[in-house]
């Protein structure tokens, strides 16, 4: 009889033992989902960030080379009219 209980505790323990590990796999299994679910979002977002950013300093960049040609014409306006005020 002891040897029989013995037995019957050990394989329901083993048995639960195999049920709960189960239910962790899967477990584990849902949470790496989420993560990779999470990472892809944020890579993402971090992709379109990347865009606006990109088209963000191209038009910084247009409106440096404007401001720049303005400012050219500018000195060079003023340092024909110097040369003119000298000339008379």
């Amino acid at each position: 009889m002891k040897i029989s209980s013995i037995v019957l505790i050990t394989l329901l323990t083993l048995g639960l033992g195999s049920c709960a590990r189960q239910e962790t796999d899967s477990d584990a299994r849902e949470a790496g989902r989420k993560a990779h679910e999470a990472a892809r979002k944020a890579g993402q977002a971090a992709h379109e960030i990347a865009e606006e950013t990109e088209q963000a300093a191209k038009k910084a960049g247009r409106e440096l080379q404007k401001t720049t040609r303005e400012l050219r014409e500018g000195w060079k306006d003023a340092d024909r009219e110097n040369q003119s005020n000298d000339r008379k």
